[in-house]
């Protein structure tokens, strides 16, 4: 029978085993998975639709323009659906789609490269809105 020496050790390498961490904590190299989170409007708010004001925050992905039609490794835009269908893009993190009718909507803000296809994994937020003409009052 063979008996471990520093089982400790042994456990703690373990442990550290598939974590993306060297037993010293060190992730130089290591890349961080693009996000996108919608800050504004929050879930389940009244909002005005004329126009619908959308701020995103996004990580780790690099916000470009249209023009090109390339599937660069962390370069895109946003593409923001309502209630599943695409209705904009944008390649800035504040922006209003200028006019939306009344009612219940899914605001889906999705990454994808400049091709405009979604990037892999799909990273995309979502919240649920409803557009009325009474929030507008005092614009």
């Amino acid at each position: 029978m063979t008996m471990l020496k520093y089982p400790l050790l042994v456990a703690w390498l373990a442990g550290c085993a598939g974590s993306g961490e060297s037993p010293g904590g060190d992730t130089a190299g290591a890349i961080e998975a693009p996000e996108v989170s919608l800050l504004s409007p929050l879930d389940a708010a009244t909002v005005c639709g004329t126009p619908l004001a959308l701020a995103l925050a996004v990580e780790n992905f690099t916000l470009v323009g249209f023009e090109e039609e390339q599937a660069r490794e962390g370069i895109g835009h946003v593409d923001i659906k309502l209630n599943g269908q695409n209705r904009w893009m944008s390649d800035q993190t504040e922006f209003e789609i200028p006019q939306v009718d009344e009612g219940l909507y899914l605001v889906e803000a999705v990454l994808v490269h400049e091709d405009h296809f979604p990037i892999e994994p799909y990273t995309a937020d979502s919240v649920t809105v409803t557009v009325d003409t009474s929030a507008c009052a005092g614009r």
